[in-house]
């Protein structure tokens, strides 16, 4: 039955979060390429590894432009 595609016209998968975050999360785990690059991981986690939040944003935001 995980095979078959939830009836999203129904009220019921929108008022529960955890369905629509699992919806979200299917998806970028089928994506065939993932959404944060292999090429950029290793300065995504040294950013993200920057224990000053300002700083680490600021870095962050250095890479995703990258994108």
């Amino acid at each position: 039955d995980s095979d078959r595609c939830p009836d999203l016209q129904r009220d019921v998968y929108l008022q529960d979060i955890h369905c629509v975050s699992s919806l979200c999360k299917a998806y970028f785990r089928e994506l065939p390429n993932p959404l944060l690059t292999y090429q950029l991981y290793d300065k995504f986690a040294d950013a993200v590894a920057i224990q000053m939040e300002e700083a680490r944003l600021v870095k962050i935001k250095e890479v995703l432009k990258e994108l």
